[in-house]
């Protein structure tokens, strides 16, 4: 039990700073893009922030995230010597599979969604806009 909540609880805390971070560099570059756009005329300057906020939903770097908060998660417990803990207490590699799978299976869940739906409904939105 402290196992797995220890692994969730650095997941979660890793996937939180990782996401901040990632949408923020997002959203920046978008804000230039679009603006750049909007300045050669490819959109309405009064319909910039819709573009942007559309754009930011298609492009959200759930995934990245997922990802660098797993690899970075295990890394730090490598280096800090957690797993040689846990493999003296006789838990092995595939006992992290269970909480690694208990964190990731909504935010495969909302990429999932987000591919499926919100993403395509988003490019049709950015379309009517430029038109």
């Amino acid at each position: 039990m402290l196992f797995d909540s220890s692994i969730r609880k650095e997941l979660a805390r890793s996937f939180g700073a990782t996401l901040v971070v990632l949408v923020t560099v997002v959203m920046t570059m978008m804000l230039i893009r679009t603006l750049g756009q909007a300045s050669r005329g490819s959109v309405n300057p009064s319909d910039v922030m819709l573009v942007m906020g559309f754009t930011v939903l298609g492009q959200l770097p759930i995934s990245l995230s997922l990802f660098v908060a797993v690899v970075s998660t295990l890394s730090r417990m490598y280096r800090d010597s957690e797993m040689v803990i846990w493999f003296a207490s006789g838990r092995g590699l595939a006992s992290l599979l269970r909480p690694l799978l208990r964190f990731a299976w909504p935010v495969m869940a909302v990429i999932a969604v987000l591919s499926l739906a919100v993403w395509p409904w988003s490019n049709t939105q950015i379309q009517e806009l430029k038109t």
